[in-house]
């Protein structure tokens, strides 16, 4: 599996397509950023940009998956703790451990 996965802010689409002619896939990512402008799932966001980011936006710039990063830290805690990235390649979901 050959998959390049940047930040939505650096998602390009002639380069996505370009690099589908070689039998890749290009997917996109949020994390931690990015931050206004750009959609992510921040509970202080806007609901509508989770929604678009998953749903108009994809489909606009055509991405081939989706990453999730999640990093957790809970109150009173000194250290985060990584989760498990899931995947969501448009329809189908795969967790890797």
């Amino acid at each position: 599996m050959d998959i390049w996965v940047p930040l939505t802010p650096s998602y390009d689409l002639p380069e996505a397509e370009a690099l589908r002619r070689e039998g890749k896939q290009m997917w996109w990512y949020i994390c931690l950023v990015p931050v206004h402008p750009y959609a992510n799932w921040f509970i202080e966001y806007p609901a509508i940009e989770s929604r678009l980011l998953m749903g108009a936006m994809s489909h606009k710039y055509r991405v081939d998956g989706f990453l999730y990063y999640l990093r957790e830290q809970r109150l009173g805690s000194a250290t985060a703790r990584p989760s498990r990235p899931v995947l969501h390649r448009m329809g189908r979901r795969h967790l890797h451990e």
